[in-house]
């Protein structure tokens, strides 16, 4: 879908860029954003942008099935920035989605390693921000509700407010497991209405119960829990 290739000029300088396979064509705006902002980097540095770009064009591809190019220079990029967290979580956690389910409750400290350190997780996304405020700048279409430099401002607001809730504090990995099949269906046991070991006043009981089956019927967003018939639902 996406790879970094090195582009060689005749008087050495290497460019590394983000491109489209099969045909190796770069994307357009992460090659304009590189010339304009960031060429004077260190030829690591670039590679590293065009690595982290990679993955936020292969997750706009999963995401909206549509090349991310096309939705930005369309004026769409508050689409992007409404589903920023979601891109967070699926940047931090090994970047390939398939692989979230299998992980959820299966914790082992080997698979640390798909889990980015805190401190390399926000410098990707700082690399993202950089990239999403500047082509706010250049690719915002006017509207009629609001002037375009108004709008401009407004949108990079929300790109910077955004960033800033999903920063992580701290130095080390927080180690997320969730509930495996045995301990969920104990809790949905002790959580019955009619089990003797329910903890909660008798009037909350089905409420508590009914709220408890939403979170592990519904799950998060990436994920959904299969639970057996308890008698409720």
């Amino acid at each position: 879908m996406f790879e970094v290739r090195n582009c060689r000029f005749s008087h050495g300088e290497v460019l590394p860029l983000l491109c489209r396979v099969p045909h190796h064509t770069p994307a357009a705006l992460p090659l304009i954003f590189t010339v304009l902002r960031r060429r004077h980097r260190a030829v690591s540095t670039l590679r590293r942008d065009a690595q982290i770009l990679r993955w936020l064009y292969e997750w706009g591809h999963f995401q909206f099935s549509r090349d991310l190019d096309e939705l930005i220079v369309a004026g769409e990029m508050p689409l992007v920035v409404d589903k920023l967290e979601q891109f967070a979580y699926w940047l931090r956690t090994g970047r390939v989605s398939a692989k979230v389910v299998g992980r959820i409750g299966k914790y082992k400290e080997h698979e640390s390693a798909d889990w980015l350190h805190p401190t390399s997780f926000n410098g990707y996304l700082q690399t993202v921000k950089l990239f999403l405020t500047w082509a706010a700048d250049r690719y915002s279409s006017a509207s009629a509700m609001k002037p375009l430099d108004q709008q401009i401002l407004a949108l990079k607001d929300r790109i910077r407010s955004n960033f800033d809730a999903l920063y992580l504090s701290g130095t080390s990995v927080v180690k997320v497991k969730g509930l495996d099949k045995q301990d969920l269906h104990k809790i949905l046991l002790m959580l019955h209405p009619s089990a003797s070991q329910n903890p909660f006043r008798r009037n909350s009981r089905v409420r508590n119960w009914l709220i408890f089956r939403l979170f592990a019927e519904a799950g998060p967003p990436w994920r959904t829990i299969e639970t057996q018939n308890y008698g409720y639902l």
